[in-house]
């Protein structure tokens, strides 16, 4: 009897069902399914508070065949609040806009390429942030190394990271 009710509630587990439970009156609760949130674990940033303070950008620039580059805004507090990729011809200019979890309606503006000084322009409010070049660090930016070709005979990328006020 025992390894038969063990062996039900380890398949009802297995199904995603949950485990009948015990009133204090000793009656039996009805077998349902779990709640949904304990098994989604993708966050939901509809409904995540934005915190300020000193926010954060990652960006993967790549040139080789084409241009691209992946941006991933944060937080001050470091929660993602969104990423983006995009790819152009070789040489184009990247324009991104963010606005996804913003406390305002003012957008996050980044440029990538296309400027005399800089692999990148970030305009936000009444910041206007230019990343530096290869290799570089300046008050707001940190720019990585270029990585020079391997596989692919014209392609490089660099990373980098930069910090601004929301």
């Amino acid at each position: 009897m025992q390894f038969t009710t063990i062996a039900t509630l380890l398949g009802l587990a297995a199904t995603g069902l949950a485990a009948p439970t015990s009133s204090a009156s000793g009656e039996v609760a009805a077998v349902g399914l779990r709640s949904t949130e304990a098994v989604n674990t993708t966050p939901n940033f509809e409904k995540r508070k934005f915190r300020g303070g000193w926010c954060g950008l990652h960006m993967k620039i790549v040139d080789g065949d084409y241009s691209q580059a992946t941006i991933t805004i944060k937080d001050g507090e470091g929660n993602s609040l969104e990423t983006t990729h995009k790819q152009e011809a070789r040489g184009s200019i990247l324009y991104f806009e963010f606005t996804k979890g913003l406390p305002t309606s003012d957008p996050i503006n980044i440029q990538v390429g296309g400027l005399k000084a800089g692999l990148a322009r970030i305009e936000y409010k009444d910041q206007d942030i230019s990343t530096g070049g290869y290799n570089t660090q300046n008050a707001n930016c940190k720019v990585g190394k270029y990585d020079q070709p391997n596989v692919y005979k014209d392609r490089t990328t660099v990373d980098l990271d930069c910090g601004f006020s929301c």
